[in-house]
């Protein structure tokens, strides 16, 4: 069903012909170049920040 939904959105957003500026356009490839980079790291970043400011306490770590 989502995937549906997904496809009705890219299909009506490319049948709309919407045009941009060039100064607009250039901003929405600069933010879309960082966005799939963003995607991949956000877990591993959320961990790191969470791990150092709280580490388990349930962990083996400790016992070494």
């Amino acid at each position: 069903m989502l995937a549906a939904i997904v496809f009705i959105n890219f299909a009506s957003a490319r049948s709309a012909e919407l045009t941009f500026s060039d100064k607009t356009t250039k901003v929405i490839k600069k933010v879309a170049s960082y966005s799939f980079s963003c995607y991949l790291f956000h877990i591993p970043v959320y961990h790191f920040i969470k791990y150092s400011i709280a580490p388990p306490t349930d962990s083996m770590v400790i016992w070494l």
